[in-house]
C-alpha cells in the first residue's frame, strides 16, 4: 500500500519504485515477486482500474484520500485479475484500510469493491453462458 501511495504522491517509473522499496525499506515477510507484480500493474493499467472503480464511487476520484485511492487500486487490480479469491482481496483491502485509513473509509472501500466484485462475477458468468454451444 506504501508503494501505490507514494506513487499518487510522486509519480515514478515502476521498475524504479518496487527496486526502492525493496532495497530501502523493512518489507518483512513480503513475496517479492507479488509486490513487483502487483505494483507494475497498477501503474501500467491505472487509467483502466481507475475507470472501472469509477462505476461505483458515491464521489469523485479527486475527492478521495490518497490512502483509499491507493487501497482501492490495490483491492481492484486483485479483483479485476481474478488471481486471489475476491473475499480475500476484499477483506485485505477492508484491513488495510482500518489501519492506515480514514475511520470510516473501510465501509466505503468495502462497498467499492463488493459491487466491482459482484460486475465481474456477472460479467464471467456472462461470457461462459453466452460460450455455450447447444
Amino acid at each position: 500500500m506504501q508503494a501505490i501511495y507514494q506513487w499518487h504522491i510522486v509519480p515514478s517509473d515502476s521498475n524504479l519504485l518496487v527496486r526502492e522499496f525493496l532495497a530501502e525499506r523493512k518489507v518483512g515477510q513480503l513475496d517479492e515477486i507479488y509486490f513487483a507484480a502487483l505494483v507494475k500493474n497498477i501503474v501500467a493499467n491505472y487509467e483502466s482500474i481507475k475507470s472501472n472503480l469509477e462505476e461505483f464511487l458515491d464521489r469523485d476520484w479527486d475527492q478521495i484520500e490518497v490512502v483509499e485511492k491507493s487501497i482501492l487500486l490495490i483491492g481492484a487490480s486483485e479483483v479485476l485479475s481474478e488471481e486471489i479469491p475476491t473475499k480475500v482481496a476484499i477483506n485485505e483491502s477492508i484491513e488495510l484500510c482500518k489501519i492506515f485509513g480514514t475511520v470510516e473509509g473501510f465501509k466505503f472501500v468495502n462497498g467499492v469493491l463488493d459491487a466491482l466484485s459482484n460486475q465481474v462475477k456477472s460479467t464471467a458468468l456472462f461470457e461462459n453462458f453466452s460460450s455455450l454451444k447447444l
